[in-house]
Formats: C-alpha cells, structure tokens, sequence
C-alpha cells in the first residue's frame, strides 16, 4: 500500500481514474469557452457607457428609491462622530435624507435648513466627485439650503470643532 504522500501525489501531478480527464496545463476547451473564443466584451474600449442624461435618471430613480424606503444606508464612521457630538448639543437632525432630487444628504437639520455633509478624504477627492459635490452645493443652496461639508480628516481631528461651526450659524440665525 502507498503512503499518503504517494496518493496525493497522484493528483497533483495531472492525473485521473477516469479515461480521457487528464489535466491540460493551460487549456480550457469547455462548449461553454469555446463560444466566447473571439467574442468581444460589450464595454471593451469604452469610457463612460452612459451618457450624461442616462446618469442623471439613474440618479433620480435611486434617489426615489432611497425616498420609498427601498434602499437602506448605512452611517460611516465620520457620519457616526458628527451624529455623536450633534446629540450633545441635543439639536434634532435626520439622516440620509433624499433633497431636491439631487442629493442625499448625510444629517439635516430641518428645523434650520441646515445641511452637513461628512466627505470621505478617498471618494470626496475624485475630480468627478468633486464636481458632482459642488453642482448639489448649487441646488440645495438655490433652494434656500445651508450646506456644511467637513472632510474625514477635519472631523476625525476635531468633531468637536465641525459642529461648532453648525451651532454658531444656527446662533447668528436666531439672532437676525
């Protein structure tokens, strides 16, 4: 009788009980392969597949979809900090709140129209990201909105300091 050693090795050396199932280093000729040998890939060379429109209804179904419940969100670490210090201050705020069909905003503050956005030092820094941020800037301030971005960094230094901000805002408003 073999050792164990022997036995595996059997296997890892290519061979099979079975006739006509031995290994072909390299080669993998299943019907299923040998139809998509010289099919091209839908997107290759593409940039971009959809256009700016098709990306502004998507962005409008989601958005829909987030204002019937049907998609959840789930609170970053940052957002967790500013939600932390925001419930000291006992202000009332919402989370995830879809607003003017352009933006999910991460805490609102409904009572003062004020908005704050936790903005990941990664993702906020990509130029598209970037624009698209400043363009929902745009809008939800043309609509009567007071937005507060605060970048991962900002925040994990001094959560503190970024609601403080928020609440003298809010102070300057009542004063007026």
């Amino acid at each position: 009788m073999g050792s164990k050693r022997d036995k595996l090795g059997r296997f890892v050396k290519g061979s099979h009980s079975a006739v006509g199932t031995e290994f072909k280093k390299g080669e993998h000729t299943s019907s299923k392969t040998e139809f998509r040998i010289g099919c091209v890939p839908w997107n290759k060379g593409k940039k971009g597949c959809f256009s700016k429109e098709t990306v502004a209804v998507m962005r409008e179904k989601a958005i829909q979809r987030i204002t019937e419940g049907q998609i959840l969100y789930k609170n970053t670490s940052i957002e967790i900090a500013l939600q932390k210090e925001l419930d000291k201050t006992n202000l009332k705020y919402e989370t995830h709140v879809p607003l003017c069909k352009v933006a999910v905003v991460d805490i609102f503050l409904r009572e003062y129209n004020v908005i704050v956005q936790a903005d990941g030092d990664y993702w906020h820094n990509l130029h598209k990201v970037k624009e698209r941020d400043i363009n929902q800037d745009k809008i939800l301030k043309k609509d009567g909105y007071k937005v507060f971005r605060f970048w991962e960094h900002e925040i994990n230094k001094d959560s503190r300091e970024c609601i403080q901000k928020v609440q003298d805002f809010i102070s300057l408003q009542g004063e007026v």
